[in-house]
């Protein structure tokens, strides 16, 4: 299972995890890192820390210089890894780290665990619709391979908005983050995962991720596990509806049988939306 929902501490991600983490200081993001990648160090993962623009190093790293030396290790910083101020180009980040990966496991280690200070790579609109994109397709990487992930998010250089748009893509984040959740799913045949709650207050927000982080349907059909979708409004559900026929798709939404989207569905019948009850 992977570790999903709001969550205490990132410490314990294991493979195939995936947090988006808000953080107050900068010092708070270089001990939170430290602790996560000191964790896989322990579990021979090949551990990867990606500076924020303060260029500072994790903090509180046990063995850091012996695994630095054997190459179990690697230090770099956002503007060597990523574009800097431009808008990430999805396809080829994921790439980048599947490659990563892979290298790691040829090197003989178990995984690969990265944590990265993001923020500067979400201030602009522009930016956080590749990056949700970005997010959206490194999840579903994540979710089949082993890589573990850790995004770091500053909350005063973010808009509180902004910071719920950039989170509510990641299966797990901290408190105070988004309501909601729409990632990717590990089975193939599941095209996205949608849980928490999306009330009127979260309905642009829920209409922009999916806008942004644009799942992909197969044969027609745009299929979303909501089984931990404790709430939906009429208004979101008619947003998924509207997203799937725009792609010429029906969305088919598994819930529970007493799900407030099974209930809506049954007033309300929508074009482009089909919700299947478990048995």
């Amino acid at each position: 299972m992977r570790l999903a929902g709001v969550i205490g501490t990132p410490d314990d991600a294991g493979v195939h995890d995936h947090v988006g983490w808000a953080f107050d200081q900068p010092a708070d993001f270089h001990t939170r890192a430290g602790r996560f990648l000191s964790a896989g160090l322990a579990r021979r993962q090949r551990v990867v820390y990606v500076a924020g623009t303060d260029g500072a190093g994790p903090a509180g790293m046990h063995g850091l210089e012996a695994a630095l030396a054997t190459g179990q290790a690697q230090l770099t910083s956002v503007t060597a890894m990523y574009s800097d101020g431009e808008p990430v180009d999805p396809d080829r980040q994921v790439a980048a780290f599947a490659a990563a990966a892979g290298q790691a496991l040829t090197d003989g280690w178990s995984g690969l665990r990265v944590a990265a200070d993001v923020t500067s790579l979400v201030r602009t609109e522009q930016q956080r619709a590749a990056w949700a994109r970005y997010e959206f397709l490194i999840d579903r990487h994540i979710a089949r391979h082993p890589l573990i992930g850790m995004c770091g998010f500053q909350r005063g250089a973010l808009d509180p908005a902004v910071l719920a748009e950039v989170t509510c893509v990641h299966p797990a984040l901290s408190a105070g983050c988004s309501g909601f959740r729409l990632y990717a799913a590990g089975d193939p045949d599941t095209h996205a995962v949608l849980a928490g709650e999306i009330d009127r207050a979260s309905g642009d927000l829920f209409a922009t991720a999916l806008r942004h982080a644009r799942p992909e349907p197969a044969d027609g059909r745009l299929v979303i596990d909501a089984a931990e979708l404790a709430f939906v409004d009429h208004h979101s559900l008619a947003a998924l509806a509207d997203y799937a026929t725009g792609l010429g798709v029906t969305a088919v939404m598994h819930a529970d049988r007493d799900s407030v989207a099974a209930a809506i569905a049954r007033i309300v019948p929508m074009a482009g939306l089909r919700v299947v009850v478990k048995a």
